[in-house]
């Protein structure tokens, strides 16, 4: 069923490959295989991530790919997910800052907490491998800058760019120091819309 899924998403078959792919979440549940549940929700999270009007909804596939995973007991898989979802929303935070629209201070400290928890796994284990360190200390860099921290903000994105001139990655080498330089001017943007602290 998920091949079946992934065929008709190819062929941008929207509609009957999202009815294939859950058919196949539904079958890998029945037959309690955490793994093949998994790799379904990426099938699903790939039909949902540039849809618009299915950010929740995406969202909502990484937390249960997540669950998944966490069953499996696939730590590796777990903190990859919570990269890969703190940048997906770390992107709509950063469309809706650019927009002007108003930041829910719950929301970024959400974004915050899971990328925080990929990042402290891929400092204990970057003697195994350190690829995704630079990328995770991007991604908390940038939420820092707009939950209002400076200091975490400059200090993450130092440590990114560092590594990307270990690494010898010209573009995520750019990338961070056009980052630093923004600082200022991405606080003052979440400055001037209204950021609401949740009580």
């Amino acid at each position: 069923l998920r091949s079946e899924g992934m065929r008709l998403l190819m062929r941008k078959e929207i509609g009957k490959a999202e009815e294939k792919i859950l058919a196949a979440i539904q079958r890998s549940r029945d037959s309690l295989d955490p793994a093949e549940e998994a790799e379904t929700y990426k099938l699903l999270i790939k039909l949902y991530k540039d849809r618009q009007g299915k950010f929740e909804k995406c969202c909502e596939c990484y937390q249960q790919r997540l669950e998944a995973l966490s069953k499996d007991e696939d730590l590796e898989g777990v903190n990859e997910t919570l990269l890969e979802l703190g940048q997906f929303r770390l992107a709509k935070h950063l469309d809706d800052s650019s927009n002007e629209a108003d930041l829910e201070y719950s929301e970024l400290e959400v974004t915050d907490m899971g990328l925080q928890g990929a990042l402290t796994y891929y400092e204990e284990n970057r003697d195994r491998d350190d690829t995704k360190l630079p990328d995770a200390y991007i991604a908390v860099g940038t939420i820092k800058m707009l939950l209002g921290d400076q200091t975490s903000s400059v200090d993450a994105l130092v440590k990114a760019r560092d590594l990307y001139d270990a690494m010898d990655d010209e573009d995520g080498s750019t990338r961070a120091s056009a980052l630093l330089t923004d600082v200022k001017r991405i606080m003052d943007k979440v400055d001037s819309t209204s950021v609401t602290p949740v009580s």
